[in-house]
């Protein structure tokens, strides 16, 4: 079963922004990043994106459903 945007948490949110504000490094390679750190606008951008997909899933009729814990996607994986 999918996940969808009902099972999103204020955590989740939490983790996905500092995912973004300190990057990740390669645990192979120190000295090269996976993901570089993202500049405060850019941040600040993508949060008002998700508030604004939030906001119209919370408007939907029908309202999106909850998915189990078990088949959630981790949120730092998407759009970092």
């Amino acid at each position: 079963m999918p996940a969808t945007i009902a099972d999103i948490t204020a955590d989740d949110v939490q983790d996905w922004v500092r995912a973004q504000e300190t990057g990740q490094l390669d645990p192979d390679d120190p000295e090269t990043w996976l993901r570089r750190a993202t500049r405060p606008k850019s941040i600040a951008n993508r949060h008002g994106l998700l508030s604004a997909i939030v906001q119209a899933s919370v408007e939907a009729d029908p309202p999106p459903q909850p998915v189990p814990d078990k088949v959630r996607p981790y949120l730092h994986d998407i759009g970092t």
